[in-house]
């Protein structure tokens, strides 16, 4: 397969995608590579889509009613959850794809408004540290923190479920989405009260 670049076609690169992977192919080599093709694409094009959208969306919502800055990642983070549950038990590698670029749409959709929000409720003068914490935290549990979490589910699972530990591990991803989206909406209910102590 074709390394995506300048030179590629997108018109192959999309044919080789949804198409199933041959059984011919050495195992570990072809299908590898066009997995992680797939997915790295289709992750990364919905990513970055789910994130101008939500500033987008969140940004015209929000004018009528602050909550909305809140409520509105939180639906989408709600959604993430059961759809990446889909991603790691599905059988079918479109489905795969499907539901793994669905989920970071889904997850992407948020980023704006809570680098917004953390900016409306920060006093002028901490406006600097609200901006240093958020890719600090964020770093943090999801670099740090996540990988290892699911590193160590991993690890305990593995004697049970072999192979399969990896795909059981992965969805404690999709129960932290589901946690994030109680705390949106928890944190909708004083965000109005938050912003005017701000300004």
């Amino acid at each position: 397969m074709p390394a995506l670049g300048a030179s590629a076609e997108p018109e192959k690169v999309l044919r080789s995608c949804l198409a199933r992977p041959t059984r011919a192919a050495p195992q570990g080599t072809r299908i590898s590579v066009q997995i992680g093709t797939c997915a790295g694409t289709f992750k990364g094009l919905c990513g970055i889509a789910g994130t101008l959208l939500g500033g987008f969306v969140v940004a015209q919502i929000g004018r009528h009613d602050d909550r909305w800055k809140l409520w509105a990642p939180a639906v989408t983070s709600g959604l993430a959850g059961p759809v990446f549950a889909l991603c790691m038990l599905t059988q079918d590698f479109t489905t795969m794809v499907a539901t793994l670029a669905a989920t970071s749409f889904l997850v992407g959709f948020h980023l704006g408004p809570i680098f917004a929000i953390a900016q409306t409720v920060a006093k002028p003068s901490m406006r600097a540290l609200a901006s240093a914490i958020m890719p600090l935290t964020a770093a943090g549990f999801g670099q740090g923190v996540g990988p290892l979490a699911v590193g160590m589910l991993n690890d305990a699972l593995k004697n049970d479920f072999g192979a399969q530990a990896v795909r059981y591990s992965l969805l404690s991803a999709a129960v932290t989405t589901t946690v994030g989206a109680l705390l949106f909406i928890w944190a909708a209910r004083s965000i109005r009260a938050d912003i005017q102590r701000a300004s």
